[in-house]
């Protein structure tokens, strides 16, 4: 029996045909050997589904949604799959040292349309989408920043909405420390799509990014973005 399930959010601002290719993609990875726990705004067929409702896109309605999903997982440990990333077992089979540190994978790249790309400086390069943690802390993470922080109005505060980052940056501002975290690389690397209308938009590389127009594990970046979201 697997001591990990797969938590999936989304607020389906994704189109839907590009969303259920990477959901195809996912189950092909985790066969049956994870549970997944789905928590969305419209209703898909993907593991256990919770819809919540047309919530809207925000940090703080992405997180709300993590620790549903935590809440409602069977297993000791939880890996975060967002709508838009390309997974594979490689990094499912990695698990932090201890039960106390969010693990965050760096073996990642954005693809790009004709590109993949990562920042020159992986180190501070991490996001939920890459964290693999013992369910009880994240819940336990979650659940104090939820107690301590009221749903905000989209426009009230985007201060605020923005200190919603993954545990170990800003948890000083929900009144805890910073969680402790560390660092793998698994042999394979995973794959951001770099799309519009993401939570953090479109990004752009910049002085210093690692670009390559293949991956040996994915081939031909134009390809792949072709395969996934076809002329756009």
């Amino acid at each position: 029996m697997t001591d990990l399930t797969l938590i999936y959010y989304t607020a389906n601002t994704i189109p839907d045909s590009v969303g259920e290719k990477i959901r195809q993609h996912t189950l092909e990875v985790a066969g049956n050997e994870y549970p997944i726990v789905s928590v969305s705004q419209k209703p898909i067929n993907f593991g256990i589904n919770i819809c919540v409702g047309e919530i809207g896109q925000s940090y703080y309605n992405m997180h709300r949604q993590m620790l549903i999903a935590a809440e409602n997982a069977k297993t000791k440990y939880v890996a975060f799959c967002d709508d838009d990333t390309l997974y594979n077992k490689e990094h499912f089979a990695c698990r932090p040292s201890s039960d106390d540190t969010f693990a965050f994978n760096l073996n990642w790249w954005y693809a790009d349309g004709t590109r993949f790309w990562h920042k020159g400086d992986r180190s501070k390069d991490t996001g939920m989408c890459q964290c693999i943690c013992a369910k009880e802390l994240v819940i336990a993470n979650y659940q104090t920043r939820f107690n301590v922080f009221p749903p905000l109005d989209q426009d009230q505060d985007k201060v605020a909405q923005r200190r919603w980052m993954e545990p170990g940056r800003d948890d000083e501002y929900f009144g805890m420390p910073n969680a402790k975290t560390e660092h793998f690389r698994s042999a394979k690397p995973t794959l951001v799509f770099n799309r519009r209308y993401s939570l953090g938009g479109r990004r752009k590389w910049w002085h210093g990014a690692t670009l390559v127009k293949s991956l040996p594990d994915w081939g031909n970046a134009r390809a792949l973005w072709t395969e996934y979201w076809g002329a756009e």
